[in-house]
């Protein structure tokens, strides 16, 4: 599959820049926690930063279920489903 170099140089700096989000406020989270800030107050930041990844995780997911599709419009690619009726 060929993609087209625009999408494939957005979806790079999305990449790019999602890692570096996390990377700083993974960063942030550890300065708080060398300051001293308690395990609870701690927690919920660490817990956002996993729902941010997670998130990230999704959309780039989703990005490139919809790259293949524009990039291959008149594929007919079955869709995934476990589910079978009897």
């Amino acid at each position: 599959m060929t993609i087209d170099p625009e999408i494939e140089q957005s979806l790079t700096k999305l990449l790019k820049a999602l890692q570096a989000f996390s990377e700083i406020y993974d960063r942030k989270a550890d300065e708080l926690r060398i300051k001293g800030l308690s395990a609870e107050k701690l927690q919920p930041i660490i817990d956002g930063s996993e729902a941010m990844k997670d998130s990230a995780s999704i959309l780039l997911s989703w990005a490139k279920f919809y790259v293949e599709k524009i990039s291959n419009p008149m594929a007919e690619k079955e869709s995934e489903s476990y589910y079978k009726e009897s």
